[in-house]
């Protein structure tokens, strides 16, 4: 920068409307015009995309003359300044002010001006809120309170600005809190005090300021707020944000007692008369729900119902499974008026008066059976149902189950199928399987060639005898259903037959040894009865074997030779043979 030496340097800047604006998805960022600033201390910041033009007064109150440059007029009028931070407009020498003489030791006259072009940076803080993550929102409870922190490393904050749920803009001047749930978006940025305007930042999350709900079921035997001892009551709570955290329940003056989901709360060691249960819920942000009064009076001398299965059942978890057979049977009993009448329903249909143990609907799948009993003191003089229909009753759950499992098997290891026969040997392995999707298999059996009693499948089993076998096999599964299935199958365990001819009648005998002369030719064959032969091998004087093509011949002269033969069928039987004889 060029060294000016005169009475007053005024620094004055062209008035423009220099805006900086950035569009959000919803609304517009507010205008803000570039500036200089002068701060408390005396420093002059000056916004690095405004221009500066130098003027030259010889008093205060003068306006002055634009000062200009001869070596670098291209670079002014206007100026800008490059370089972050302080920067100094320098004069040559300092003189005395009322002698006009240069001070001794000389010195410069500097100028000091704080340019900055560096918009702010925030952040927005959240302060003593309670907080949950469920893995893709984040949820803040009724305590949410938030502030949005800036900084600027030159000219400093001159505002925070800030928007909630794509409303319009506005400073920001003091704490925020929310007094309604749901999704919330905050968008914010800050401008420094020469009119650098950072990026709109966003953050999204949820407020939670709703406590859950807590609901009650009382199923079993109940009129009006009277229960038995049978009975049972449910809690559930529901939240629809942040979630439920955790249910509590108290019975009277008892304890107060974390309640676990799914489960029913005891009852029975309560004495006979009326009762109070509270309850409430707490969700995942600490918002906590008013207490639920529920009175009720437990009536320990009421009937008692209860049912019974007649004939195939299984339980398997928390199903129970019934065959087509099977008869459910229900029983009451009462310790003061006595047993009236006991009525059930299957299904949703009508409740009809029960007088002995029923069979289900023959259809598969689940069943509702709902029934309850009436003592003397609770009927109408018609003896209709309509004082109690309107009540929970017990319920119970039932999976008719009508078909047997699904079999199949298969042969592990030599299988030969020849038109509509299957071929086995006496170490093939044959292997049963089932599956029912419904009470699960319980057994499978099976019987080979008519024999009368079924044998436990127990593992895969091998067939030994030679010949035609006809297999029988049964699934039963956990209500005693039963599947039949079968297969017919052939066992062959005997190897093919081989055959040979030498190309010549033998020359004679020597030591008990057909004798041939040396060029003679031996022919091979092999046959099977019952599949047929699939390979045929030979090795001369114990070489490696070699597959039979054509003809075997180059035979040892004047020796003892021995050719072994081995035949394969398709089951991989196999036969063996040998030959000696002596070539001339």
């Amino acid at each position: 920068m060029r060294n000016l030496t005169t009475t007053y340097l005024l620094l004055i800047a062209i008035s423009l409307n220099f805006l900086i604006i950035n569009k959000t998805s919803a609304q517009e960022q507010l205008k803000h015009d570039i500036k200089y600033y002068l701060s408390d201390d005396g420093k002059l910041y000056w916004n690095k995309k405004l221009p500066v033009y130098i003027r030259i007064s010889p008093n205060p109150t003068d306006s002055g003359l634009l000062m200009k440059s001869e070596i670098t007029k291209q670079y002014t009028n206007p100026y800008y300044f490059d370089t972050e931070g302080k920067n100094k407009i320098r004069s040559r020498w300092a003189t005395d002010q009322e002698t006009g003489k240069t001070i001794m030791p000389q010195m410069e006259v500097i100028w000091e001006v704080y340019v900055d072009g560096i918009a702010p940076n925030s952040n927005l803080n959240f302060l003593k809120s309670t907080k949950y993550f469920n893995g893709k929102n984040t949820y803040y409870g009724s305590d949410i309170l938030f502030n949005i922190e800036s900084k600027d490393a030159n000219s400093g904050i001159d505002k925070i600005y800030y928007s909630l749920n794509e409303d319009s803009y506005m400073p920001l001047n003091q704490e925020l809190n929310f007094k309604f749930s749901g999704k919330q978006t905050v968008k914010y940025y800050a401008v420094d005090n020469v009119g650098n305007v950072e990026t709109p930042k966003e953050n999204t999350f949820f407020v939670d300021n709703i406590p859950p709900k807590t609901y009650y079921t009382i199923t079993g035997i109940s009129n009006n707020e009277i229960i038995a001892v049978s009975t049972k009551i449910y809690l559930t709570a529901e939240d629809s944000l942040s979630g439920v955290s955790k249910t509590y329940y108290k019975i009277d003056d008892g304890k107060e007692i974390l309640y676990q989901s799914g489960t029913n709360i005891p009852i029975s060691n309560l004495n006979d008369g009326e009762h109070k249960l509270n309850i409430y819920s707490i969700d995942k942000v600490n918002n906590k729900e008013e207490e639920t009064t529920v009175k009720f009076y437990l009536d320990k001398t009421g009937p008692i119902i209860a049912s019974d299965i007649l004939g195939d059942r299984y339980l398997m978890g928390d199903k129970t499974f019934f065959s087509g057979r099977t008869k459910m049977k229900l029983t009451a009993v009462d310790n003061k008026s006595g047993v009236d009448e006991i009525f059930y329903s299957v299904d949703g249909s009508e409740f009809t008066k029960y007088d002995q143990p029923f069979y289900l609907p023959s259809i598969p799948g689940v069943h509702i059976v709902k029934y309850f009993a009436t003592d003397k003191m609770q009927n109408n003089s018609e003896g209709k149902l309509s004082k109690y229909e309107k009540y929970k009753h017990v319920v119970s759950r039932i999976y008719v189950d009508l078909t047997g499992p699904i079999l199949s098997h298969q042969f592990i290891g030599p299988k030969y199928i020849s038109r509509d026969t299957i071929y086995i040997n006496n170490e093939t392995k044959i292997e049963l399987s089932g599956k029912d999707i419904e009470s699960g298999i319980k057994e499978i059996t099976y019987t080979i060639d008519n024999q009368a009693e079924e044998i436990s499948y127990k593992e895969p089993f091998q067939v030994k005898n030679q010949g035609f076998h006809h297999l029988v096999y049964y699934g039963y599964d956990n209500v005693n259903n039963r599947n039949r299935a079968e297969l017919s199958f052939d066992v062959d365990s005997v190897g093919p037959d081989i055959k040979y001819n030498f190309s010549i009648e033998p020359l004679g005998i020597k030591d008990s040894l057909d004798v041939y002369p040396q060029h003679v030719i031996l022919y091979l064959g092999a046959t099977d009865k019952v599949i047929g032969a699939k390979e045929l091998f030979y090795s001369i004087n114990n070489g490696a074997f070699k597959t039979y093509l054509f003809s075997v011949k180059g035979f040892i002269k004047n020796s003892v030779n021995k050719v072994d033969i081995k035949a394969k069928d398709y089951l991989n039987n196999e036969t063996s043979l040998e030959l000696e004889f002596y070539i001339e």
